[in-house]
């Protein structure tokens, strides 16, 4: 029997996924995916935003300032009922295109109540983005060597 193995969560700004190019997997059981402008391959990703709109039927507007994105749950219409407009919610899902527009499939939708995991994942995307420039394209960078920053502990501090 084989098993299939989840994608990584990528952190990503709302601004990377529109401004990538969307592949769709041209094999069966093959993930389609987004490459970014630097060249990285998410198919799936770990954003933070704020509610600004409600579609029909599961569908949520999201912005993080970078940009905004629809997000889509196909399966559970009600999914996005628990949320008021202005929520800042964490997000991991799937990356999709319809039309060219990229939109996502929320895999995972929570509120954040707590002000300073929005510092942590702003400070982890500005590691990531400065780390990019001197690495290979598809090089992550370990979620131990971002804890050990001494910026994202001195902030954490602070608040």
């Amino acid at each position: 029997m084989a098993t299939i193995e989840r994608q990584t969560a990528h952190l990503a700004t709302i601004g990377t996924l529109l401004d990538g190019n969307f592949i769709k997997a041209e094999a069966h059981m093959q993930p389609s995916f987004l490459r970014t402008a630097s060249g990285k391959e998410m198919s799936r990703v770990h954003i933070i935003a704020v509610i600004v709109g409600f579609g029909d039927g599961g569908e949520a507007t999201l912005d993080d300032g970078s940009g905004k994105i629809t997000a889509r749950s196909f399966d559970i219409p009600t999914l996005f009922s628990v949320f008021s407009l202005g929520d800042i919610v964490r997000i991991i899902g799937k990356v999709r295109a319809f039309n060219e527009q990229q939109y996502l499939i929320p895999e995972i939708v929570k509120k954040i109540t707590n002000r300073q995991f929005v510092t942590f994942h702003k400070l982890a995307l500005h590691y990531l983005e400065t780390h990019e420039e001197h690495s290979h394209p598809g090089h992550s960078v370990p979620t131990t060597e971002l804890a050990s920053e001494e910026v994202v502990s001195d902030t954490l501090d602070d608040t």
